[in-house]
């Protein structure tokens, strides 16, 4: 504990020197157009635990974030497509979600605020019959040759993807002339959370051997399981011998650092999002017995899509609440810049569980938020960046 009261104070007092090395390496790298962090911040670690590279809950952030986004897109299109005039925003199929239409308004208003001109396109035909609870018109995407366009002939510079295209590439976004962001490549069809976790591990640990600081106090033990079958009791044994050991050595760990708490441990589809595919587990036991609804839970996830690789994180349990609910804080970056963040609670559950889920409430962060939070998420950010420039242009 006192070891990260430490480190936070250090962090503190070297904002402006953890600033300039993370502007350093985004020159190394290719930062996306926009991602949330989630990041949990207990008494005696803080980590990122969930990166989204086609974030919702725009509509969420306080005023001031929304016209910092608006400069930071705009920035980054001048600087990576050069002339741009007019965005097509493609978004999810969620007809019945009031909350993620909201969302699609606030990214229509901060791209319009840049200076673009901005529709928003449907890949089905059957959201078009969709009322939106905002002032949002929808327009049915078609493709003429290798270029996408509206039906009265609307062609767009650039494309904007909020869809995380978690069933794989729609043919009619493949071999497409015009620039798509991010890149579909991108989406939860391909994209892992292991790598990204890899990724994230590696840049944590050359920031703290670069800054002088013990990279454990924000990078989380993860491990991976593959071809798994959770319907299958004898295809969770591999997963449940994973658990304990990595159960093991988070206990090491705490014993060392002379930390009380219990250690326990995520479990996550490896491909996957919107809070669905998570279980926490502090045996391998647990995963043997887990009941019928948890075990459906797992083994089906977004868009009816079979899970059968899952990454393990080390769980940090949450030291924040509000009005006695667990809360966690959420960043949103557009280019690499932080631009604000949220914060999301949830009565339903405790501090060792997934917050995204039934009951959570999310606003702008309304409590100051430690500079080691911020820190965690930037390097996850950077992480995401390392993500994008491996993608063949």
């Amino acid at each position: 504990m006192k070891e990260f009261a430490k480190f936070e104070k250090w962090v503190g007092s070297e904002i402006n020197s953890i600033e300039e090395w993370i502007k350093a390496q985004q020159g190394s790298m290719k930062p996306v157009i926009y991602c949330s962090v989630d990041v949990r911040y207990s008494g005696f670690k803080t980590i990122p635990v969930d990166t989204n590279l086609f974030p919702a809950g725009f509509n969420n952030l306080a005023e001031a974030s929304l016209q910092t986004a608006a400069h930071a897109i705009q920035q980054y299109i001048q600087n990576q497509f050069g002339a741009v005039r007019k965005i097509l925003l493609i978004p999810e199929s969620f007809t019945r979600n009031t909350q993620y239409w909201r969302n699609l308004c606030a990214l229509c208003d901060i791209l319009s605020d840049a200076g673009y001109h901005v529709r928003c396109g449907v890949l089905e035909a059957a959201v078009l019959a969709a009322q939106p609870p905002c002032m949002l018109d929808l327009y049915e995407v078609q493709k003429n040759g290798k270029s996408l366009r509206l039906r009265d002939n609307w062609q767009p510079d650039l494309v904007l993807l909020n869809n995380d295209l978690s069933a794989g590439i729609p043919a009619i976004l493949k071999y497409i002339a015009q620039p798509i962001v991010p890149h579909p490549q991108l989406g939860w069809h391909q994209r892992s959370k292991y790598q990204h976790s890899l990724k994230y591990a590696a840049i944590a640990q050359n920031c703290a051997k670069e800054l002088g600081f013990d990279p454990w106090l924000i990078m989380p033990d993860i491990d991976y399981c593959a071809n798994l079958n959770f319907k299958d009791p004898s295809s969770l044994y591999k997963l449940a011998e994973k658990v304990d050991s990595m159960i093991y050595r988070i206990a090491e760990q705490y014993k060392q650092r002379g930390i009380t708490e219990a250690p326990y441990v995520y479990i996550k589809a490896d491909h996957g999002t919107f809070g669905m595919g998570i279980m926490t587990a502090r045996s391998g036991d647990e995963v043997l017995h887990i009941n019928k609804p948890r075990r459906h839970s797992m083994y089906a996830i977004k868009q009816g899509m079979i899970n059968s690789s899952v990454l393990l994180q080390e769980g940090v349990p949450t030291s924040l609440n509000v009005d006695t609910a667990p809360l966690e804080n959420t960043f949103y970056f557009c280019g690499g810049q932080n631009i604000g963040a949220l914060s999301r609670s949830n009565s339903k559950r405790d501090q060792f569980n997934n917050l995204n889920s039934r009951g959570a409430i999310v606003g702008p962060a309304t409590t100051s938020i430690a500079p080691v939070q911020w820190l965690a998420a930037s390097l996850a950010a950077l992480a995401a960046a390392a993500e994008n420039a491996v993608i063949p242009t």
